[in-house]
């Protein structure tokens, strides 16, 4: 297989929940397995490997090589990284269609993927305000991207159930919000000022009509975490 079947096939697997997955996983997931993937391609392909039959453990090593010393990427980032082509990795044991092709799963040069690195660092009341006052509301893209960071910090929400919101969710009467994402659908309290500030962002809002999400790009199309977390970032 070259590496374009290889990743259509690894994909519909997690979409379909066999040769290695436990379930049918969701579309956000299925995005960022792509993202992810994307580098093990890149680097083959610039390597001169264009199948997976080319591959070798030396390959495979020197690309965990690249991944744990690139400069650009935290420490959550590697691990994640790491976590995706362990799970390409593991399908190509489970998927009879690579066992037929003689593909080679190279699980055992993969290192040991350690617990998930924890934000040491809590920011006090204060400094979240200051954090918060950065944020030009004067500004289209500003006003949302505060009025997102109001929202997670107010109800808890993740940065992907904050995506996922639409103006249905919003309970205005009961002060209820309710959040979908990839731990299921909850409802969880907002505060009167935080559903103020949902609303001032509504108004604006309102000449963005493409997409029935709350919050939308620039281009009138759907936010995804990926694209909060730069602007945020930012």
């Amino acid at each position: 297989m070259d590496w374009t079947e290889c990743e259509e096939n690894f994909i519909r697997s997690r979409k379909l929940g066999v040769y290695g997955a436990l379930r049918p996983v969701k579309e956000r997931t299925i995005e960022e397995y792509k993202w992810d993937l994307k580098h093990f391609f890149e680097f083959m392909r610039q390597a001169g490997i264009t199948h997976y039959n080319q591959l070798s453990e030396k390959l495979v090593l020197d690309y965990v090589l690249y991944v744990q010393t690139h400069e650009g990427w935290s420490p959550a980032t590697v691990r994640k990284l790491m976590i995706s082509l362990r799970a390409f990795l593991k399908w190509v044991t489970k998927d009879p269609s690579c066992r037929e092709c003689g593909m080679q799963s190279f699980m055992d040069c993969m290192p040991r993927i350690g617990k998930a690195v924890r934000r040491l660092f809590v920011p006090s009341r204060e400094q979240m305000q200051t954090f918060l006052n950065g944020f030009d509301r004067n500004l289209v893209w500003g006003l949302r991207d505060y009025t997102a960071c109001v929202v997670m910090l107010d109800t808890g929400a993740r940065i992907g159930e904050i995506c996922n919101l639409e103006e249905d969710d919003f309970k205005w009467t009961t002060g209820m919000l309710n959040l979908f994402g990839k731990t299921g659908e909850h409802f969880v309290p907002i505060s009167a000022d935080t559903i103020n500030v949902v609303k001032a962002w509504r108004r604006v809002r309102t000449e963005y009509t493409q997409t029935p999400k709350l919050f939308v790009t620039r281009y009138n199309g759907e936010c995804t975490p990926r694209y909060i977390s730069a602007s945020i970032r930012r």
